[in-house]
């Protein structure tokens, strides 16, 4: 098993001549599969190596770029062998390690990496999880200490937060990019605007994702399996943001986001390879007009507030520039901020690493957790549509003078249905209406109400006041709610 793995640029190797075999007086001697691979990997300096279950090599000289190989990998790893040294000379017969098996044999024993990171992290994952995690940037992406801080104000400087606080809160998301905190510890970024389209929210999201070469769009209609294939693919493997953009439901609610947020890995199938994993260390960018969203979603929001900016002619060209020109030096901005000593929190909430690391960076972040709970309460419409569930309970128990405190009552599903439907304003089927209260039961929106778990009255709904001293419910039927009221 090769152990060691190191970096830099990999020497001309024309002398050395990769062979399953060793001249012997009868003939080539079979060499052993592990007498190969140390050949190849200490010429190589440790290249190949692996990242889930694919062989990668340097596809630059200085290794910031590599080339992924998960289809015709046998063949493609023997041309990168040829390419690399002075030739490969490969027997067949008896005792000889075939191609394939030799490239399975590489495979399983090359330093394996989880993931590749084409910008920096501060801090660096390699030093805590040596060798998860593979960077292919440059050397000075890391010199912080030579960041003035200009490039990164001057950038963020070209959009137009809604108010000083936003602008705090945008910072924050783009230290998110380099962030190397805990994965499964980052929350959901979301872009709107009171100005309506035109004020740059998809922009921003974008220039966000390219400052960390590139991204993933994705669709809120895709499937688990589907959206698992492509972050585990080559290519998106060393994405690390996603956007979702221009998100347009009347309420967004997406279970399969709201639960890989806070997973700590990403495992499912790789196309043409089988099971695999990578670190969440995603950044997820959602950009809508107007903010209604689930619950679960709303709680691991960061909600961002934008105005139309004020373009220029040139506008476009100075962006553009600044993120081909002056890219390292954000980087290095971005890094020395986080190297900072932080300032005093105040109150946290589930994002308390992030929150630890990149919010209490920012001067004042006490003043900026009140306006993030508040914006995810305003924008979580499942209160309000339980809040309306609720109150058509209570209407319709104290129309027939019960007291709701103290009611303990079995109501037939049916009936509740039309309570439901008359209070949200839309005709419901028993069974969406039942499927949306199980739903706010469960977010802990209705504490009064409960399914009926026997099936010997039908199937209902059991309204347990706060205050009742009644064990067992007393039954409702539809024609009660008919006549007057029943004191």
């Amino acid at each position: 098993m090769v152990e060691e793995f190191g970096f830099g640029d990999i020497p001309p190797a024309p002398l050395v001549i990769i062979s399953n075999g060793t001249p012997g007086p009868d003939g080539p001697i079979p060499k052993l599969p592990s007498e190969i691979l140390e050949e190849i990997v200490t010429s190589a300096k440790w290249w190949p190596r692996r990242v889930g279950d694919c062989l990668i090599v340097p596809d630059s000289k200085d290794n910031t770029r590599v080339d992924i190989w998960d289809r015709n990998a046998c063949t493609r790893f023997f041309s990168w062998l040829g390419a690399t040294f002075g030739g490969v000379q490969w027997y067949t017969g008896r005792g000889f390690y075939r191609r394939e098996d030799f490239y399975e044999y590489t495979l399983k024993n090359v330093v394996r990496h989880d993931s590749i990171e084409l910008a920096p992290h501060y801090p660096r994952f390699d030093e805590r999880n040596p060798p998860v995690y593979y960077y292919a940037c440059p050397s000075e992406a890391w010199d912080y200490e030579r960041s003035e801080g200009s490039r990164l104000t001057e950038l963020l400087q070209m959009f137009n937060p809604a108010t000083l606080e936003d602008y705090h809160l945008l910072k924050a998301m783009f230290l998110t990019l380099l962030w190397g905190g805990t994965p499964g510890e980052r929350p959901i970024f979301v872009i709107t605007s009171d100005s309506g389209s035109g004020s740059g929210k998809s922009t921003i999201a974008y220039v966000a994702a390219k400052l960390v070469c590139g991204y993933m769009d994705m669709q809120p209609d895709e499937d688990l399996t589907a959206l698992k294939n492509r972050l585990l693919s080559p290519v998106g493997r060393s994405k690390r943001v996603a956007i979702l953009d221009n998100v347009s439901a009347v309420k967004f609610r997406w279970s399969l986001l709201e639960s890989s947020v806070t997973q700590p890995e990403v495992t499912g199938k790789q196309m043409y390879t089988g099971e695999s994993t990578r670190p969440n260390t995603l950044i997820w960018i959602m950009t809508l007009n107007g903010i209604s969203l689930g619950r679960d979603l709303s709680q691991r929001a960061v909600i961002i507030k934008v105005n139309k900016p004020k373009y220029s002619s040139d506008w476009k060209t100075r962006l553009r520039v600044l993120l081909k020109e002056h890219k390292i030096e954000i980087w290095q901005d971005i890094q020395k901020i986080l190297a900072l000593k932080s300032y005093p929190m105040g109150e946290e909430s589930r994002w308390a690493d992030w929150e630890r690391g990149v919010l209490s960076k920012i001067p004042h972040p006490e003043k900026l957790m009140p306006l993030i709970i508040e914006r995810q309460s305003g924008a979580d419409d499942d209160e309000e549509e339980s809040g309306l569930i609720r109150e058509a309970f209570v209407v319709n128990l104290e129309k027939v003078g019960l007291d709701v405190d103290v009611a303990h009552v079995r109501l037939r599903k049916s009936l509740v249905s039309q309570w439901i439907g008359t209070a949200l304003g839309r005709k419901l089927t028993t069974i969406a209406a039942t499927r949306k209260i199980t739903t706010h039961i469960q977010s802990g929106y209705l504490p009064e109400v409960s399914e009926d778990p026997s099936r010997t009255h039908g199937r209902n709904f059991l309204w347990r006041g706060r205050k009742t001293l009644d064990e067992k419910p007393t039954t409702l039927e539809p024609y009660v709610f008919e006549g007057e009221s029943l004191h």
